[in-house]
């Protein structure tokens, strides 16, 4: 079967018009390009994005869940205080539906301590040298019943 001329002219002219859209619109950009050249350089000089790029550290993957759970905590202390409750209870509800569960801010937290302690002390430090330095180091209270002591 042959498509009737009706129908192939008409696909003729819908291809004639969609070509000449095509045609306008690169016209207008290549005007936006030239007027603006900041664009066009900014378009010259991009670069691919590579799905690597695209992935979280696991670093990253950490803040990102401790941010939540630290959103999701203070909007629900600010709802249950009473302050902008129509914001407070808003957000808190956003941010506790996407915070994730309790046992990842505890391994988060967790590997935090851990190198925050391998900045301080080095890779190498042992438990039994982490129990030595924590036996060494004055306690933080001592120092501030020290301190009111005084006064």
């Amino acid at each position: 079967m042959k498509p009737s001329l009706a129908k192939a002219s008409t696909a003729d002219r819908e291809n004639s018009t969609l070509r000449q859209q095509c045609n306008a619109l690169s016209e207008q950009l290549g005007r936006v390009l030239l007027s603006v050249p900041a664009i066009g350089r900014l378009l010259a000089n991009t670069t691919t994005i590579s799905s690597e790029d695209l992935l979280l550290t696991t670093e990253e993957v950490q803040e990102a869940a401790l941010r939540t759970i630290w959103l999701a905590h203070y909007y629900a202390l600010a709802r249950d205080l009473g302050v902008l409750p129509e914001l407070a209870v808003a957000q808190a509800e956003r941010w506790g539906s996407t915070a994730p569960p309790e046992e990842v801010l505890h391994r988060c937290a967790a590997d935090v301590a851990r190198r925050l302690r391998e900045y301080t002390q080095g890779p190498g430090t042992t438990s039994q040298q982490q129990a030595a330095a924590d036996a060494a180091a004055p306690a933080t209270t001592d120092r501030h019943a020290n301190a009111t002591l005084q006064r």
